[in-house]
């Protein structure tokens, strides 16, 4: 799930994560869309994929201005009109 909050291309500084990816597939994810087609992407921005740490912890790294991965999940999640 992707947070939208502060979803404005024209604001990169107000880009927000809800919580972290897992670091794991060599840096990226795979997606799929309603419309039935995926999409891979690899993580630009190393704030994405910060160190695993032990579990049970959950990262969650918030405020991420100018994050490339945050406007390509905004970008490719439904946004608010």
């Amino acid at each position: 799930m992707q947070d939208m909050t502060g979803y404005s291309p024209n604001n990169p500084a107000s880009y927000n994560f809800a919580d972290i990816p897992a670091d794991l597939h060599d840096g990226a994810a795979t997606f799929s869309f309603a419309d039935g087609h995926t999409e891979v992407h690899r993580w630009m921005d190393p704030r994405t994929t910060p160190p695993l740490v032990p579990a049970p912890q959950i990262v969650s790294i918030g405020s991420s201005p100018n994050n490339a991965d945050v406007f390509w999940l905004q970008d490719h999640s439904t946004c608010p009109k």
